[in-house]
C-alpha cells in the first residue's frame, strides 16, 4: 500500500513527536511509501528534507495557494482528515473505497500539478 498526503499537522511535531516518529518508523518497516504535497513552509521543507530516510517523496507548492490547515491521507479505502486549527483538534476516518478512489483520483491531479511549483 502507499499513503498520500495532502498537507502537513502540526499538531503531530509540535505534541505527539515520540508517536509521530513510531508510526513513521513502523511505516517505513513494513516498506509503506508515502507521497506528499505540502505547502511551502519552514515546517514542511524540514519534513521534506526527512524524506529519504523516511520512505516519502514531497512536493511543495505554494503557500498562497495551498494554505493547509488541516491534512487528508488516503490508504487503501481509509480516508483521515485531522485539524488543530482553531479551538480544539479534530479529525476523522472514513472507510469507503468509492470515497478513496476519488480523492486518490484528485492526488494524482494535483500530483501532476504540483510538478510545475517544486523544482
Amino acid at each position: 500500500k502507499e499513503q498520500l498526503c495532502f498537507g502537513l499537522n502540526k499538531y503531530h511535531t509540535d505534541n505527539l513527536w515520540d508517536e509521530w516518529k513510531a508510526y513513521t518508523k513502523k511505516r517505513a518497516s513494513i516498506g509503506m511509501n508515502v507521497r506528499s504535497i505540502q505547502p511551502d513552509t519552514k515546517p514542511a521543507r524540514e519534513y521534506k528534507k526527512r524524506d529519504k530516510a523516511e520512505l516519502r517523496k514531497t512536493k511543495l507548492v505554494p503557500n498562497k495557494k495551498f494554505p493547509a490547515h488541516c491534512e487528508l491521507n488516503i490508504i487503501g479505502d481509509m480516508i483521515a482528515l485531522f485539524t488543530s486549527h482553531g479551538e480544539q483538534p479534530t479529525g476523522t476516518k472514513i472507510y469507503n473505497k468509492d470515497m478513496a478512489q476519488v480523492l486518490r483520483s484528485l492526488f494524482e491531479l494535483a500530483w501532476e500539478k504540483a510538478n510545475e511549483y517544486d523544482k
